[in-house]
């Protein structure tokens, strides 16, 4: 009766698969508190790194005891965001630059012309044209 409330309660089928399930359930409780203090340390750094950038930025910080899961998760869902936004920005800017170095080609690629090499047409006040980079 015992033994079938066990497997009951651990989900078997069979008063053999007991003691599988048991070595599987000690070794993941004994992982357990190395889990917590990663998580522990994870929710902490993450915390400690939105109070330094809220500071730099000058924006009120949320102040809290010990820092939990649900506060880093939205931390981190903030950061997804701004990434992305960095994400558009930067692909913007490539845009920009494509666009000016296609201008910046058009531009060197037109023609020089100086005073010797104008046609003559008895009036040398034309504009040296010459192409400069920067």
């Amino acid at each position: 009766d015992v033994l079938q409330s066990v497997c009951r309660e651990l989900d078997l089928h069979e008063i053999s698969e007991i003691p599988p399930c048991l070595s599987k359930l000690k070794a993941v409780v004994k992982v357990v508190p190395l889990m917590e203090r990663f998580i522990g340390k994870v929710c902490e750094f993450v915390c400690q790194r939105e109070d330094h950038l809220l500071r730099k930025n000058h924006r009120q910080i949320e102040t809290t005891k010990q820092p939990s899961m649900e506060h880093t998760l939205q931390i981190l869902n903030r950061w997804w965001s701004e990434l992305e936004k960095v994400s558009d920005v930067e692909k913007f800017n490539h845009s920009i630059i494509q666009e000016l170095l296609r201008w910046h080609k058009r531009i060197t690629e037109l023609p020089t012309f100086s005073s010797s090499s104008s046609p003559s047409n008895g009036n040398n006040n034309h504009t040296n044209i010459t192409s400069s980079s920067s």
